[in-house]
């Protein structure tokens, strides 16, 4: 005899799977599903065999049970997830937007054009005072009320000669005012020694025909370029040694002024006294 090879629920009929028997000639399986004999075996089947389900392990049972519910909670987790931002994405899209601050227009801002005047110019030659040029571009600067970056424009607009050239080589690099000033004084401002200084001021003199305001206002831009300054205090004898007529400097020596101002002031008083 052999072993039946036929398993539960494909040969329903088999006498081997009911009663544990080996195939042999009393065999009653269908010939179309036993796969252990030939045809010429086979009979037909005096009874019907109910087919048994196969037994589970009951905790292989159920692990697949917990696994199934935990993955539905998982799901269920997943979908809330979900619902929670569609809610949160719809509610944005259909919230009214806060009012935002008021836009404020601008100011406009107010160009102030730093021009000096026409006739006041500097080309940095040996026989121009650096020291004149730049108490012009001060005191216009203090007329309409400058600051430095419009200083700065205006006198770079009343360059000529070598003093532009000098603007556009290096001072173009200077943008604060202070920095372009020192830097124009140090190229073209002729540094006197002492000695050479007392001869120049000393040397100028009242001229015979000329007016103590413009011999004051003359020599006192000789006095500036000291390279020390002068206080006006200190400047006002260098003055009253150079007037013309020995009374007026006579008058100023017993009293003299307290300012350049003053030094005028009374000079053209004591001029019309004179006349």
């Amino acid at each position: 005899m052999r072993q039946c090879r036929c398993e539960v629920g494909r040969c329903a009929r088999c006498v081997c799977v009911r009663e544990g028997q080996q195939c042999d000639e009393n065999c009653l399986c269908f010939p179309e599903r036993c796969t252990n004999r030939g045809v010429e075996h086979f009979q037909d089947a005096k009874e019907e065999v109910e087919i048994l389900p196969a037994a589970m392990d009951p905790n292989a049972l159920n692990a697949a049970l917990a696994a199934l519910a935990a993955n539905q909670q998982l799901q269920q987790q997943q979908m809330q997830q979900h619902q929670n931002l569609l809610t949160a994405l719809t509610n944005r899209l259909l919230a009214v937007p806060a009012p935002g601050p008021p836009v404020v227009p601008p100011v406009p801002t107010v160009v102030v054009r730093a021009v000096l005047d026409v006739d006041v110019k500097y080309s940095g030659s040996t026989g121009e005072s650096i020291q004149d040029w730049l108490q012009m571009v001060n005191r216009k600067a203090l007329a309409e009320n400058w600051v430095d970056g419009d200083k700065r424009r205006a006198a770079i607009s009343s360059l000529f000669g070598k003093a532009l050239t000098w603007q556009e080589e290096i001072g173009v690099n200077l943008i604060q005012w202070n920095d372009w000033i020192n830097g124009i004084r140090g190229a073209f401002e002729l540094q006197l020694t002492e000695s050479q200084w007392q001869a120049m001021v000393e040397g100028r003199k009242q001229l015979p025909d000329e007016s103590g305001s413009t011999y004051v206002l003359d020599k006192v831009k000789l006095c500036r370029r000291r390279a020390v300054p002068l206080t006006d205090a200190e400047l006002i004898p260098f003055l009253i040694r150079g007037l013309l007529h020995p009374g007026i400097q006579s008058v100023m020596m017993g009293n003299p002024p307290i300012s350049v101002n003053a030094f005028l002031i009374e000079i053209r008083r004591l001029e019309s006294i004179s006349d």
